[in-house]
Formats: structure tokens, C-alpha cells, sequence
């Protein structure tokens, strides 16, 4: 497996911690179901 650093994420500031924690979460399934 090889090991790839992470894009940034640009999540708007004003979103709550809980609502950019499950968008990263988000992502980063949709990434690992590619």
C-alpha cells in the first residue's frame, strides 16, 4: 500500500466542529470506496 499525503481540506471557518468532522469523515470514505 502505498502512502500518499492527504489534500488540504478547505472546510468553511464559520461550519461547527461536529459538521466538518463528519465531512472529512465523508471524504475520506468516498475515497477509500474508489
Amino acid at each position: 500500500m502505498s502512502h500518499q499525503t492527504a489534500p488540504k481540506l478547505s472546510l468553511p471557518a464559520g461550519w461547527p466542529e461536529c459538521v466538518r468532522s463528519a465531512m472529512v469523515h465523508v471524504i475520506s470514505l468516498a475515497h477509500y470506496a474508489i
